[in-house]
C-alpha cells in the first residue's frame, strides 16, 4: 500500500530511483524487529510473572543459556521475516543493486536487527517482570520508526524540525543500510558505522543483566567489556567493507585504470588501507562519543585507552589486507561473502558475551585457540586499567597483518596478470 501510494515521489528532484517499492523495501524489515521486543521479551515476563524463572534458577541451567535459547527464537524469526519479505519483493518487482551478495548482508542485518531488538526485550522484561511493560514498548519504537527517513530520504525532507529529528534518529540509519543494498550497492559508509552503532547499543544494554551472572568479575561494568568487543568489530568490518569498495572498482573497470597508470602497483593498495584506515579513526571516534554518552566507566588511563584503539586499527589493518586479497582474486563483487564470513565467524567464536571461563562446551574449546581471544582480553584489560596479554595480542594482529600482507600482495600480482 506504501509503494502504491507513493510511487509519485519518485518524480522529486534528487529522489535516488524510480521505484519506490525498492525505495520501501527496507521498511518491512524494520518493522519485522520491533516484533522482536514483544516475541522474545513477553515470553520472558510471562516466565518472570508465573514464578516458572524461579524454578528454572533451581536447574543447572546457566542465565546465559536461557537468553540465548530465547535469542535462538527470534533469530529464526529474523531469517524467516527476511526470506519471506525478499520473496515478495522480487515478485513484486523490486531491484537488488547489490546483487545475490547484497541480498546475503541484507538477511544477516535481518538477523541481528531481530536479536539486537529482542535484547531489548528480554532487558525490559528482566527489569519490569510485566508482560504488559513489554508490551508498552511496541508503540514506543513504532514512534521511532514514523520518525525516521523511512518514506522519504532525509534530503527530501522540507519540514525543518522533522528532518533535525530523522537525522539524530538511529531507525534512519538502520533503514538506509539495507536500503543502500537496494539502491546504491554498496555503500560502505552506511554499513560501516550502522554495525558497531547496533552492536553496542543492542548487546551492551539488552544483555546487562548478564553481568550477574556468578563468576563475572569485570570491574568497569557490562557496558565497556562490550565495548571492547564492538572497537574490534567495528575496526574489521571497516577493513571488509573497504575490501567490498575494490571489487566494485575493479567490476566497473575503475580499478583496471588505476593498474594502467600506477607506477608502483602496491601503492594501489596501500591507499586502500589508508582509507580503511581513516574510516576506522572516524568510526572509533564516533563509536566512543556514544559509549561515553551511555555512562560507560573507563578506569584504564590515556595509554592504556591508546593501547586499545591500536589494537582495534591493527585489526583494521589485518581485515583490510584479507579482503584486499580476496577482492583481487575474484575482482567482482559477487566475492564479498568470502570476504565476509569467515570475519564473522572468528569473532563470534570468541568469548564475545561473557569471559573465557564461563564459556561451556564446544565454544569455550574453539574460543581458546581463536586468536581474537587475546585481543577481547587484552583490550579488556586496557579498559579496565589491567593490561594483561598485551605482547601476546599485538603479536597476534601483527601476525596476521603480516600474513594477509602476502596474501594482499598475491592477489595484486593475480589482478596484474589477469589484466
Amino acid at each position: 500500500m506504501n509503494s502504491s501510494g507513493l510511487q509519485r515521489a519518485t518524480s522529486l528532484p534528487h529522489f535516488p530511483t524510480h521505484s519506490f517499492l525498492t525505495f520501501a523495501l527496507a521498511i518491512p524489515f524494520m518493522q519485522g524487529a520491533l516484533f522482536s521486543v514483544m516475541n522474545a521479551g513477553t515470553d520472558l515476563a510471562r516466565d518472570v510473572e508465573t514464578g516458572f524463572l524461579n524454578r528454572l534458577a533451581l536447574t543447572p541451567l546457566s542465565s546465559a543459556s536461557l537468553l540465548t535459547g530465547l535469542l535462538g527464537g527470534a533469530l529464526v524469526l529474523g531469517i524467516v521475516q527476511a526470506v519471506v519479505y525478499l520473496t515478495v519483493g522480487v515478485a513484486a518487482g523490486a531491484s537488488f543493486a547489490a546483487g545475490f551478495p547484497g541480498v546475503l548482508v541484507i538477511v544477516a542485518l535481518s538477523m541481528l536487527l531481530a536479536i539486537g531488538f529482542g535484547c531489548i526485550g528480554l532487558f525490559v522484561a528482566l527489569r519490569t517482570g510485566s508482560g504488559e511493560a513489554v508490551q508498552s514498548m511496541f508503540p514506543v519504537f513504532f514512534v521511532f520508526l514514523f520518525l525516521s527517513s523511512m518514506n522519504l530520504p532525509r534530503n527530501l525532507i522540507q519540514t525543518d524540525w522533522f528532518r533535525e529529528v530523522a537525522t539524530y534518529n538511529p531507525v534512519s540509519y538502520l533503514i538506509e543500510a539495507i536500503r543502500s543494498l537496494l539502491i546504491k550497492g554498496w555503500d560502505g559508509e552506511a554499513l560501516a558505522l550502522v554495525f558497531p552503532l547496533f552492536f553496542f547499543t543492542a548487546f551492551a544494554g539488552g544483555l546487562s543483566s548478564v553481568s550477574r551472572v556468578p563468576g563475572f568479575n569485570f570491574p568497569t561494568g557490562y557496558t565497556a567489556f562490550q565495548f571492547v568487543f564492538v572497537v574490534l568489530q567495528s575496526s574489521a568490518f571497516g577493513g571488509v567493507f573497504t575490501g567490498f569498495g575494490i571489487a566494485r572498482d575493479f567490476e566497473t573497470g575503475f580499478g583496471r585504470r588505476f593498474l594502467l597508470i600506477a607506477r608502483h602497483r602496491s601503492a594501489i593498495v596501500v591507499g586502500y588501507v589508508m582509507a580503511a584506515l581513516v574510516r576506522a579513526c572516524v568510526t572509533l571516534t564516533i563509536l566512543t562519543a556514544v559509549a561515553l554518552i551511555a555512562g560507560m566507566n573507563i578506569d584504564g588511563n590515556g595509554v592504556d585507552l591508546f593501547g586499545l584503539y591500536g589494537l582495534g586499527l591493527t585489526v583494521n589493518l589485518a581485515a583490510v589486507l584479507w579482503s584486499a586479497g580476496v577482492a583481487l582474486r575474484v575482482r567482482s563483487i559477487q566475492g564479498g561473502p568470502l570476504m565476509q564470513i569467515p570475519v564473522f565467524l572468528i569473532l563470534f567464536m570468541a568469548p564475545v558475551y561473557v569471559p573465557l571461563g564461563l564459556l561451556t562446551g564446544w565454544i569455550h574449546a574453539v574460543a581458546t585457540v581463536n586468536p581474537t581471544t587475546a585481543l577481547l582480553e587484552a583490550g579488556r584489560g586496557f579498559i579496565a586499567g589491567r593490561p594483561t596479554s598485551v605482547v601476546l595480542a599485538f603479536a597476534v594482529g601483527a601476525g596476521l597483518a603480516l600474513l594477509f600482507t602476502a596474501w594482499a600482495r598475491g592477489g595484486l600480482r593475480r589482478a596484474e596478470s589477469a589484466g
